[in-house]
């Protein structure tokens, strides 16, 4: 009956005329009996017959040990409404004098869709989609001091004396990921070892700029070699810290950057094939090893067959510059070995395996240092997880160059699989960093992290599991204050059987272009939100300052003035009854 261009009278009049039905408050009703002597599920309830719980006849009646009602309360939109007024609703409150509040602050950090942001807030932290944090905050009272507080101030209350518990679980996918570049990093590596075609695809799908041509690749070894040349090379400082754009999250700042990795960065995980590799690094060794060449700087630390290259094509520079007359048969023999290096890594094989030790070195660097920079961490901590050095941790490619003492390596796709758990734990480290977390907090998260991934059935690092951790009342404060809204997702009132919930509601927000869809779903909310003494069952509103109009005149939807929160209250009330076993 009637469109969505009706007016608010018309409305009014239609619900006058039951042309409109409001939900009714009633949304469930139940009753717990005794259980069945020999666990027989399909044996009809006990009764009670004579004081004495039986299995059948005619007798007193059905045993009923607990009724359970749910119903959504209709609440008045101008008076105050005050924690009594909804216990007074429920019979199981009778039966206690203490009441339980809690409140729940949830920050989603990945891009949802409308449609999940709104059904994410106020659920169980295992219910929300995506990486988040999220802080939930409980204490309790006395029912006679409790009945008379309004219903607004129960968050506040909880802030302000309430014990505090941070959730916090990490991304699988670039979006809404803190380390959203190591993890395409990793993707990257595992189709390099793999096989695959390219080592970026998801880079593609995230929107990074790729090498997909040999004309793009001889740009990006011309850039790289300009670059190490203005930082002064071998002979100059490698503080500064270089990293490209990464789509879907914050730059997150690394250890000082050496050659070998700004080389991974720049061209080696952007390389959309293992020809296109090739040619960069085929490229590279040449311009490394002519003379006048730029002269790269490498950390010593680094025990990798890139970085052994590159030592060589160092001391090559040095002795063409500064070598006696006599050395001119040991300049000689190491530009044929230069040589014969070079024909080496032209084969797509070895240069594949030299890109992947270069990454799994990276990644390894870049995730040991967000996790212990601020030193509640040590990297003894993270032993079960930390990828064994060695010249080329994946294999050598060439293996007559492996050190002798050198023990037995795990397989290649374990390395990767302890790469991926502790990608998980950076995270954790990087989101407590973010969102002022203590070191105590940081040490918890990330212990929790390294007992978790370390259980057989977790040890491929795939599974994003919640961690939890207790905050005081300061940490949670500095907590909040990172979130982008201080508004509870959601909180409840628990009084012996009787609870109490109300999850916020966030109002939709259509373009122009979707207007006229989803008209029953409009009405409802104009009906749900439209002025009068008593709003929807099941609707609450806490009235905010009206926020200033716009710059160009623009009229300001009235409901960003106040928050909308729907309430479901859950009554359970106990019976006495003789003889009765509980289910």
């Amino acid at each position: 009956v009637g469109g969505a261009s009706d007016e608010p009278a018309t409305k009014r009049r239609r619900l006058a005329e039951g042309l409109v039905r409001r939900p009714t408050q009633t949304v469930y009703v139940g009753l717990r009996t005794p259980a069945c002597d020999g666990g027989e599920e399909h044996r009809p309830p006990a009764t009670v017959h004579g004081g004495a719980s039986t299995s059948g006849g005619d007798g007193g009646g059905l045993a009923v040990l607990e009724t359970v009602h749910v119903t959504r309360p209709a609440l008045p939109l101008d008076a105050e409404v005050t924690v009594g007024d909804l216990l007074r609703r429920c019979r199981g409150s009778a039966q206690h004098g203490k009441v339980e509040f809690s409140a729940r602050f949830d920050l989603p950090l990945a891009g949802l869709p409308a449609s999940a942001s709104c059904a994410a807030p106020g659920a169980r932290p295992e219910l929300l989609p995506g990486p988040f944090v999220s802080l939930e905050m409980s204490c309790s009272s006395t029912l006679s001091r409790a009945a008379g507080a309004p219903l607004a101030q129960v968050v506040p209350y909880v802030l302000a004396s309430g014990a505090a518990v941070v959730h916090v679980r990490c991304g699988s996918t670039p979006d809404g990921c803190a380390l959203s570049r190591e993890l395409l990093d990793l993707a990257a590596l595992e189709q390099l070892l793999r096989g695959g075609d390219g080592a970026c695809s998801s880079m593609a799908q995230a929107g990074a700029a790729l090498l997909s041509s040999e004309a793009e690749a001889r740009e990006a070894v011309a850039a790289l070699l300009e670059e190490e040349a203005s930082r002064g090379g071998a002979g100059g400082s490698a503080s500064a810290a270089f990293r490209p754009g990464a789509p879907g999250g914050e730059e997150v700042g690394g250890p000082s950057r050496d050659f070998v990795h700004r080389l991974w960065l720049r061209i080696l995980s952007r390389c959309c094939s293992a020809q296109i590799l090739t040619f960069a690094l085929g490229i590279l060794l040449v311009e490394l090893g002519r003379p006048g060449g730029v002269v790269p700087f490498v950390r010593r630390s680094d025990s990798t067959e890139a970085a052994a290259l590159f030592r060589a094509s160092v001391e090559a520079s040095t002795l063409r510059r500064y070598a006696a007359p006599g050395e001119a048969a040991r300049l000689e023999a190491m530009a044929s070995k230069w040589e014969e290096r070079c024909r080496h890594f032209s084969v797509a094989k070895h240069a594949v395996n030299l890109a992947i030790a270069v990454g799994v070195e990276c990644l390894h660097r870049d995730f040991l240092h967000v996790i212990t920079r601020q030193g509640s961490v040590t990297v003894q901590d993270l032993a079960p997880l930390l990828v064994d050095e060695g010249e080329s941790p994946f294999g050598s490619a060439d293996a007559s160059r492996a050190p002798a003492s050198q023990g037995p390596r795990p397989p290649p796709l374990e390395r990767l699989q302890r790469l991926r758990c502790l990608r998980g734990v950076a995270e954790l480290a990087e989101l407590a960093a973010r969102h002022y977390m203590c070191s105590d907090t940081l040490r918890r998260l990330v212990l929790q992290a390294v007992d978790f991934y370390q259980q057989p059935f977790n040890a491929e690092g795939l599974s994003a599991p919640i961690f939890s951790v207790a905050l005081s009342r300061a940490s949670s404060g500095r907590l909040l204050s990172s979130f982008a809204a201080d508004a509870a997702s959601s909180f409840t009132v628990r009084c012996g059987g009787a609870f109490v919930r109300a999850e916020r509601k966030w109002p939709k927000r259509r373009s122009l272009a979707s207007l006229g869809e989803d008209d029953e779903d409009d009405e409802d909310d104009e009906e749900e939100t439209s002025d009068g003494a008593e709003a929807a069952p099941g609707l609450w509103c806490l009235r905010q300052a009206a926020p200033p109009g716009g710059a160009d005149g623009a009229a300001v939807d009235v409901r960003s003035s106040r928050l909308e929160y729907r309430i479901i209250a859950v009554d359970r009330f106990s019976l006495a009854c003789e003889g009765a076993h509980a289910t």
